[in-house]
């Protein structure tokens, strides 16, 4: 399993625009092979900003969907829209019980 989590912060002034751009990104990404779930959630405790929780089969998978074109082309304008830095962590994980 391999897990992606990520905070971002939006300018005011851009957040429809990062709102739509999440879309895509979870639109495709609910469509890759290996997806278990893709979703950005907002942030009660800061204006303007989301979470963002994935978990794949494998890093590979991951990757694959990452370097895609359509991702390519909507991240520099995602970038461009945030207000500080984003945190995002990655995580190669194994599952070793369900409660």
């Amino acid at each position: 399993m391999y897990l992606t989590v990520g905070h971002f912060k939006f300018k005011a002034e851009g957040s429809a625009k990062a709102v739509e751009l999440m879309n895509n990104m979870q639109t495709l990404g609910r469509t890759e092979p290996g997806i278990q779930q893709y979703s950005f959630y907002p942030n009660p405790d800061v204006e303007q900003g989301y979470f963002l929780f994935e978990e794949w089969d494998s890093k590979e998978l991951h990757d694959t969907h990452f370097n895609k074109d359509e991702m390519q082309n909507w991240l520099p304008e995602f970038f461009e829209l945030l207000a500080e830095p984003p945190s995002v962590s990655y995580f190669d994980a194994t599952l070793s019980s369900k409660l």
